[in-house]
């Protein structure tokens, strides 16, 4: 069951709000890590030693971590702005 709630929240600036509400969210067992820059596939899979076909499937796994992803016209995988727990999993299931 999803419910919903409010919070007032008064900091002096955004950083503080933005840490406290990280802090919160690790403390309930969230995972929390700015991802890195956005990357070329190509660049990507040669830093970790996979295929883009391999990729691909470690996007479609159901239990990887999520990541952001940018597709071209055709939707074909173009970047990827991806966090220490995908290239574990990545390179965990070559």
């Amino acid at each position: 069951m999803i419910s919903s709630f409010t919070f007032t929240l008064e900091a002096p600036t955004q950083e503080t709000i933005n840490a406290r509400l990280i802090e919160y969210l690790r403390e309930q067992g969230y995972f929390i890590e700015r991802p890195r820059d956005w990357e070329p596939t190509w660049q990507f899979c040669g830093r970790i030693g996979i295929t883009v076909k391999s990729l691909g499937e470690q996007l479609r796994h159901p239990s990887a971590p999520g990541v952001d992803v940018q597709r071209g016209p055709s939707k074909r995988l173009i970047a990827i702005a991806s966090n220490s727990r995908f290239e574990a999993f990545c390179r965990r299931n070559k």
